[in-house]
């Protein structure tokens, strides 16, 4: 778990700056990947507990909504009885406003995240800091699993924007080398494997869709040097093109990460499937004449924003199958709800779901949006807005951003819509490329 005892006493710094618990949750999860059945039910169970009685007494969306059902807290009894509540969606919590969040928490006290966007609803969260120690401990132990030790060298891949003084120090410490994903094209890629094959690190951790163009980049210039214990990648879908290309390119596995709105809900282990975290309860809701499910979440610690049967919009398979790696953990065989292709322009960037989700989730009057490329000289943006007329004032600024985004050589057309609408599959796609090749390398 750790690479020496000084990177475990480093762990334990950064917690105490920063108020967190990171080293004691992930503790705790590497110690419950052995636990049986029954003690991992208590264990759940009692967050659960304690997360409905805060959700009624702190939460005021929550206690309306049970109230106008009928519904106390004291009649879920175990997981069974979690269907008794309402189902909660994404559009709920943006109409709730502040009544979503719990009363007894100072706002300045809670950290704001962002969904990354991959389903087309830029979405903005909120969490307490032990949830969020939570939260990152998920992320690691999805390292760890791929064979990192904390210590060891690793690569984030990813937008994160400027990054503050206190950030790159923190880089520093945990041996992170940050590479933004601002701008994918052959002169950055060519920047990012220079610098790579310098640090030599033993992890990669980056976006599904950013990997695989860098990927490919890799294997059409013949550059091998780049040799990780694995790559892990999170927020967009693994494809299995996606994986063949990142474990060709790099000589490793790929393992994936599977989250949504700050909460930690599965790791890919070595069998290839995905087991739910145990502060995460999953529940899966059959769709008629498919093999897919809904995906219905609880996450048991986030009690500042608490999400309690939330339809995180996306779709899963399930098996019977008893892996002897996580005994007690759910077993998800494959998330198959996202689908998102890559935007390609004029002068061979390429734009994956988190560029255009960076853009879009800074105005509050879309509620949806889907990219359309028939061509490589244009895209077409749909948007559904929140309430009739929000984006008005907006549009003009938009496409401004959108021109920077694309480099200034693309026809952009934004058009409002009613809704947009999801194809049978369940599978929504919001980047839908009719010419996506990766071309240009």
């Amino acid at each position: 778990m750790y690479r020496n005892k000084f990177s475990k006493w480093l762990l334990n710094i950064g917690d105490i700056s920063r108020g967190w618990s990171v080293n004691d949750c992930l503790t705790q999860l590497i110690r419950m990947e052995r636990v049986g059945s029954d003690q991992l039910q208590d264990f759940k169970l009692q967050l659960l507990k304690n997360l409905l009685l805060n959700a009624y007494d702190q939460v005021s969306l929550y206690r309306n909504l049970w109230q106008n059902a009928g519904i106390s807290p004291e009649a879920i009894k175990d997981f069974s009885d979690l269907k008794k509540l309402p189902v909660m969606t994404k559009k709920m919590f943006v109409d709730a406003g502040d009544n979503c969040l719990n009363k007894s928490y100072p706002a300045r006290s809670l950290i704001v995240g962002r969904s990354s966007g991959s389903t087309g609803h830029p979405f903005v969260y909120r969490k307490d800091p032990r949830h969020h120690s939570w939260f990152i401990a998920g992320a690691m132990h999805s390292w760890i699993t791929a064979g990192w030790k904390v210590g060891e060298s690793w690569v984030r891949v990813q937008y994160r924007g400027e990054l503050s003084l206190r950030a790159k120090l923190e880089d520093k410490v945990f041996n992170c080398t940050y590479l933004p994903i601002d701008e994918l094209s052959p002169t950055v890629m060519a920047q990012f494997s220079r610098k790579l094959e310098k640090t030599a690190p033993s992890l990669i951790r980056g976006y599904a869709g950013a990997m695989y163009v860098f990927a490919s980049y890799l294997l059409a210039e013949n550059k091998y040097a780049i040799r990780p214990k694995a790559v892990v990648t999170t927020g967009d879908t693994l494809y299995p093109h996606y994986r063949e290309a990142i474990e060709k390119a790099f000589g490793c596995r790929v393992y994936d990460a599977y989250g949504g709105e700050g909460i930690p809900i599965a790791n890919m282990y070595h069998d290839g499937a995905y087991y739910a975290l145990p502060i995460t309860h999953v529940e899966l809701e059959p769709l008629a004449d498919t093999k897919l499910a809904k995906v219905i979440i609880t996450s048991l610690t986030n009690a500042a924003m608490p999400f309690i049967r939330y339809d995180i919009g996306d779709m899963a398979e399930i098996d019977d199958f008893s892996s002897p790696a996580m005994l007690a953990w759910t077993r998800i065989s494959k998330i198959s709800g996202r689908d998102t292709d890559i935007v390609i322009t004029p002068n061979k960037r390429h734009l994956v779901c988190h560029h255009f989700n960076n853009i879009m989730r800074n105005y509050a009057g879309v509620n949806q949006f889907q990219i359309l490329q028939k061509e490589v000289q244009s895209i077409e943006i749909s948007l559904v807005e929140n309430q009739s007329g929000a984006m008005n004032a907006d549009k003009a600024q938009l496409h401004q951003q959108l021109t920077e985004l694309t480099g200034g050589e693309m026809d952009i057309r934004i058009k409002i819509v009613e809704e947009i609408p999801v194809p049978k599959s369940g599978k929504r796609r919001y980047i839908v490329s009719e010419i996506n090749k990766l071309a240009g390398f």
